[in-house]
């Protein structure tokens, strides 16, 4: 080498590399110009590699935010389904021991046309397209065919009063969540509650939109409701918090539980 130049790459402070160049043709050595030429070359390669490395940590958390998307909606909606298929099988087996085979065939041919249903909402996971069950169009409808299911699954008596006002005044990202929300809360209710009754609302008030459950069952004790209730609580306080609402669980009265989610009309996910 009988000519050499060199340079850092660097960006905000912080060295990213290093830039060489030696034997530079027609001339014995570097000249004052040509390392202020190889100095503006380096700053631009450090803005460049240092947008690259942050292009790079933004298409990680979008992978991370994919992940947990994904994990929240197959939780809330693909294997409720498949748990709810499971209480229609094992009330097939308590039939089909007390000897009522016709009622018990029905309601087995009920579970496969369930299960089929499950696996078209898992194609259609994997294809990217949502369930196939609900879209976010309607919720009251959405929510009477869920709450219909849940009853002839448990044989939990369940009520329903839904405001279409309410549904008008949502979104169809903020439709969505609440029915996934309701999902879960109903899963918690067969699995936890030992509840004979659920009261559903869809309300439209002044200032929010609320979707409230109140069961009968057992009601919870403060300290136990993180550990008995899991992730599944978790997905709904995360739902409600991407809506800019809340969640609440309060003992309701006479005993057992209200689940309450409160979206507020203010945020600009919700019209109106």
């Amino acid at each position: 080498m009988i000519s050499f130049l060199g340079v850092p790459i660097q960006h905000k402070g912080r060295r990213l590399g290093n830039l060489y160049l030696a034997d530079k043709r027609g001339a014995d050595e570097f000249s004052a110009a040509d390392q202020e030429l190889i100095e503006l070359l380096a700053g631009h390669a450090g803005i460049a590699i240092d947008n690259a490395q942050l292009y790079a940590r933004v298409q990680q958390l979008s992978v991370v935010e994919e992940r947990q998307r994904i994990g929240m909606d197959l939780h809330d909606g693909v294997i409720q389904s498949i748990y709810a298929v499971g209480l229609k099988l094992e009330y097939v087996r308590a039939q089909w021991a007390d000897g009522e085979v016709a009622q018990a065939e029905d309601r087995l041919a009920g579970a496969v046309d369930a299960l089929n249903a499950t696996i078209r909402d898992i194609r259609t996971y994997i294809l990217d397209l949502g369930p196939r069950r609900f879209q976010g169009d309607n919720l009251v409808v959405a929510l009477e065919r869920l709450l219909s299911e849940f009853k002839a699954n448990t044989l939990i008596a369940v009520t329903f009063s839904g405001d279409a006002a309410a549904d008008q005044a949502l979104t169809s990202e903020a439709r969505l969540a609440l029915f996934h929300v309701a999902q879960e809360a109903l899963s918690n209710a067969a699995k936890h509650s030992r509840a004979s009754r659920v009261d559903f609302q869809l309300v439209n008030e002044a200032e929010s939109i609320v979707l409230s459950l109140t069961g009968n069952g057992r009601g919870f004790a403060p300290d136990q409701v993180e550990q008995q209730m899991g992730h599944g609580l978790v997905n709904m306080r995360d739902r409600a918090s991407a809506l800019g609402g809340q969640l609440s669980l309060l003992a309701a009265d006479g005993g057992g539980t209200e689940m309450r989610v409160s979206i507020p009309r203010s945020n600009n996910r919700v019209v109106g």
